[in-house]
């Protein structure tokens, strides 16, 4: 009788369960997406920008701009320019309102969901995938993102794609043949450069594929000994276009029509020693700002817009916070892939490097690396910039979910965990996105940190 409620009735409510609830995070991001209809956060730099390209204002590829122009048009020459080109996209085809200027971004969430889909099932099967999709989609830093006019969730979405198309190469079929390998090397280093042309976080996603291909290089190289004349034409000088030159081809391209508007070489490069010394040089303070071990414990959120509400005791805000769940399973997973290292090491050492050289280690490393990366940063700094560390860390949640839900009372168990997980995310979506409520439910519900409040 169990053998046949976990061979027919368990995969058909589980399936139903993971698609209610990336429903769920879908409609949840677009819903009312225009509200608050004023800038929320860094709307106030970002929007002005998108207007000015579509008015084909090039001064946001000028340094010296001051942070407002006499015609009003915010000079935000920080960041790479593609998000802009999407943002004005967005306003030119449905008019300058807030539901175009998050357009992008909620765009971005929806491939970020099914990346996410993509990159656990190629790891771990159907079933890890699903569960990633379904806990990205229930994760409230990736809401608060995916509804506001903001770059973080259009990196997020190109650096984990140029993922998926990796471990797609790493993966492949014996029988794929070298043409097809030759594009899905391409394919990475296209999706490289625009997430590099997106936002500087994209280099971290260069630095990350490419280092672990050198890596990967040396231990094949080290296993199977050849010629270096044979292990060049054996598709090195392609990869090291696709990994390395094709990134900073595409990001140079993307600032194509400063070119056109007369401003030369030179000018892009001291662009970018303008913005290099922005990020090292910049001493503001911030009362949200965060870093990575704040980041990983949740204990500082951003607040990102607040209405003066009446009468005083209803309030209306949006705060970027991680629901505890998702916190929880990310260092549950964490825990569970360091207690196969330790068991493996147990074994052999042999096994032990097999676990540590597994993809899902490299998961665990990007997802450690990409956050580790800003404690060497000496800018201002905020939750939100664990967005991709985070959509990693949940990818290896569910990878490690599901390697031990093979009983029936441990899918029954996991099944448990995403209704709670949904449950809490109802319950904070109010302050995810704004909605009118009362001030005694912040003050007595959100309280699991004083921070939080």
């Amino acid at each position: 009788m169990l053998a046949r409620i976990q061979t027919h009735i368990l995969p058909y409510w589980q399936r139903w369960l993971l698609g209610i609830l990336i429903l769920l995070g879908i409609l949840g991001r677009v819903w009312q997406l225009d509200q608050p209809a004023n800038y929320v956060f860094d709307e106030q730099y970002h929007v002005p920008a998108a207007r000015a390209v579509l008015n084909q204002d090039w001064r946001i590829f000028d340094w010296w701009q001051p942070p407002v122009s006499t015609s009003g048009i915010f000079a935000d020459w920080l960041h790479p320019p593609i998000f802009k080109y999407l943002q004005a996209m967005a306003i030119g085809i449905w008019g300058d309102t807030a539901w175009a200027w998050r357009l992008p971004s909620v765009l971005a969430s929806f491939g970020v969901i099914w990346v996410s889909y993509k990159i656990a099932e190629r790891l771990g099967g159907r079933l890890a995938g699903w569960t990633a999709a379904a806990l990205v989609a229930m994760s409230g830093l990736n809401l608060v993102q995916s509804r506001v006019g903001m770059n973080d969730m259009v990196v997020t979405f190109f650096g984990l794609l140029s993922l998926k198309v990796y471990f797609d190469r790493l993966l492949k079929p014996r029988a794929v043949s070298e043409m097809a390998n030759r594009w899905q090397w391409l394919g990475v280093g296209v999706w490289l450069g625009l997430a590099a042309a997106t936002k500087w976080t994209g280099w971290l996603f260069v630095m990350g594929i490419a280092g672990s291909e050198v890596a990967r290089q040396i231990w094949v190289w080290r296993q199977t000994p050849v010629r270096l004349h044979q292990r060049l034409w054996a598709g090195w000088p392609w990869q090291v276009f696709c990994l390395g030159v094709m990134p900073v081809l595409i990001y140079f391209l993307s600032y194509w029509p400063g070119f056109f508007s007369g401003r030369g070489l030179n000018h892009l490069v001291e662009l970018q020693r303008a913005i290099w010394q922005y990020h090292l040089t910049r001493d503001r303070t911030h009362p949200d700002q965060s870093g990575p071990v704040a980041w990983w414990f949740n204990t500082q959120p951003v607040t990102y817009w607040r209405a003066q509400v009446t009468p005083i005791h209803q309030t209306s805000q949006i705060i970027a916070v991680e629901q505890p769940g998702i916190m929880l399973l990310l260092w549950w997973g964490l825990g569970s892939w360091l207690g196969g290292l330790w068991r493996s090491w147990q074994v052999s050492r042999v096994k032990m490097f097999r676990w540590l050289t597994n993809p899902i280690g490299w998961v665990l490393a990007w997802a450690v690396g990409l956050s580790g990366a800003f404690l060497f940063s000496p800018r201002i700094q905020f939750f939100y910039h664990f967005l991709p560390s985070e959509v990693l860390g949940i990818i290896l949640a569910a990878l490690m979910l599901t390697r031990i839900s093979s009983s029936w009372w441990r899918q029954w168990g996991l099944g448990l965990i995403l209704v709670l997980i949904a449950l809490v995310w109802l319950g904070c979506y109010p302050v995810w996105t704004g909605l009118l409520i009362p001030l005694w439910q912040v003050k007595q519900v959100y309280w699991l940190l004083p921070s939080w409040r």
